[in-house]
């Protein structure tokens, strides 16, 4: 069974973390695929890609729209073209998670 989108959503938040709130698409990608490896060992299918091998990534895809679900929640804003920018919906959010290890968005998926 693959990963759902959302499960992408805390990584996200994480890697954009560690740039201090601010980060490319290319930082966030890099930084899930050395740091989420579990993910990828869990389903190794988010390695292929869409359409038999032309079309999109399949884990970047997720990532894609987990950013989508976490900008209608509030949660990141994109002050200029490629920029990841976390806001403190998104600050407050992460640090529930990690004092709790529950998200707070649980349930909250899809809307």
């Amino acid at each position: 069974m693959s990963i759902p989108f959302y499960k992408f959503e805390i990584p996200v938040l994480e890697a954009v973390d560690t740039q201090n709130g601010e980060a490319t698409i290319e930082f966030v990608y890099d930084w899930i695929r050395k740091n989420k490896k579990s993910f990828f060992e869990e389903d190794p299918e988010l390695l292929g890609r869409y359409k038999e091998g032309k079309g999109q990534i399949i884990w970047q895809n997720k990532i894609r729209f987990a950013r989508e679900y976490m900008k209608r929640k509030g949660q990141l804003e994109f002050p200029s073209r490629g920029i990841w920018k976390m806001t403190a919906v998104g600050k407050d959010r992460l640090e529930n998670w990690r004092k709790t290890g529950a998200d707070p968005d649980q349930g909250l998926e899809i809307f």
